[in-house]
């Protein structure tokens, strides 16, 4: 754990592929990985049980996770184990066959403190996800007041600067990018234009599995080359 007025935390980053045991177990070993550092706080990527392609909308359903499955619960004992908070995104099951692109956040009692549904959906994710009813929330916790966002939320302004004026101390970004205006411009903008922190944990690894079905105009996403291979970066943050 950090010193006291300091909050220590971990963007953790990782690739995620279509084979959802193997997702959780990577999870899993970089969540630990992470630990050794002693944070309070551990971000990962967006979509981390599953590659963000899909078949069609009963398929993204299909191999998305129950928020009390195993998956989920797996998270939240790690979260306990190391007493920290953390902050996963996953696509979540719904009711009606339909499925939710959301971060949810455990904390160091392995309980599950809040969820945060994803508002701006990019691209295809349209065709398969439903986007948020509700803005998400700010939570109040020991180390400062936290709010999530993910991905494409960050790239439109309204998002965070709604959690900003809401109070939020902390802003945790999950994202599943291969566009480097979002590290570049997006990320850094955000925290700068309201004065909080940002913690954003992108993926490190092809955004697509890996077929010879992928249409040209995904060969980008499917490129390792767009990616920085940082796994883990641990920041001490200074109130």
């Amino acid at each position: 754990m950090a010193e006291p007025g300091t909050v220590r935390v971990a963007a953790v980053q990782f690739g995620a592929g279509v084979d959802i045991e193997a997702n959780l177990a990577t999870c899993l070993r970089m969540i630990d990985q992470a630990a050794s550092h002693g944070p309070d706080l551990i971000v990962l990527p967006e979509f981390c049980n599953h590659a963000s392609w899909y078949n069609d909308k009963a398929h993204c359903h299909a191999v998305s996770l129950a928020l009390d499955g195993p998956f989920l619960a797996a998270i939240a004992a790690r979260a306990a184990a190391h007493s920290c908070y953390i902050v996963i995104n996953c696509t979540l099951q719904r009711e009606d066959g339909q499925a939710s692109g959301t971060s949810l956040l455990y904390g160091p009692a392995g309980d599950l403190v809040a969820t945060s549904d994803k508002q701006v959906l990019m691209g295809p994710e349209n065709d398969v996800l439903q986007p948020a009813h509700k803005p998400g929330p700010v939570v109040e916790t020991p180390i400062g007041r936290i709010g999530m966002y993910a991905c494409m939320d960050g790239v439109i302004s309204e998002t965070p600067r709604g959690l900003a004026l809401r109070g939020a101390q902390i802003l945790c970004n999950s994202l599943n990018s291969f566009a480097r205006d979002e590290a570049a411009l997006h990320v850094p903008v955000r925290a700068a234009e309201n004065r909080v922190f940002v913690v954003a944990a992108n993926k490190v690894a092809p955004l697509l599995p890996a077929t010879n079905t992928l249409p040209e105009e995904s060969t980008a996403m499917a490129s390792p080359s767009s990616y920085s291979l940082v796994p883990t970066k641990v920041l001490i943050l200074r109130f």
